[in-house]
């Protein structure tokens, strides 16, 4: 009988040990959620459609080359071309962004834009911005594809 008490509590052991270890919650540690936007995006096409004061509009295809950089830590880099009417404009320097819904708020050298996502898939981005000249405006569309 004794033996049969001593198996008994050795079992009510190994059964209470049994449950609280494997009731333990296992700590889970969540993704962070990275910006689909991190990373270095090719510029690889681009067009623009010039308004003038006067009323005028007209659309140009661009030549674009190079990249733009999206680090995690809201810092960034661009170093890209637009060759517009035979005119080639470099864009290059570091940057600041964050996301606010669909746009990129974009800081460099001390100028603050809003771009428009226009698509913001996994692999490939459309994005959009105005610039204001003496003439009128010209909005700027540029295709963007992650590099590998």
């Amino acid at each position: 009988m004794k033996t049969f008490k001593l198996n008994f509590l050795l079992f009510g052991l190994l059964a209470l040990l049994t449950f609280t270890t494997a009731c333990n919650k296992e700590e889970t540690v969540e993704p962070a959620d990275v910006d689909t936007i991190v990373g270095t995006w090719e510029v690889a096409s681009g067009d623009a459609v010039i308004a003038m004061n006067d009323g005028s509009s007209f659309d140009v295809d661009l030549n674009t080359a190079g990249t733009m950089t999206y680090k995690e830590n809201g810092s960034g880099n661009f170093d890209f071309s637009m060759t517009l009417e035979g005119e080639t404009e470099y864009i290059q320097g570091d940057l600041t962004w964050e996301r606010d819904n669909k746009q990129l708020v974009i800081t460099n050298e001390g100028t603050t834009e809003r771009w428009d996502l226009l698509s913001d898939a996994a692999d490939s981005k459309r994005i959009q911005f105005t610039v204001q000249t003496e003439g009128g405006e010209v909005e700027f569309t540029l295709s963007l594809v992650r590099s590998k």
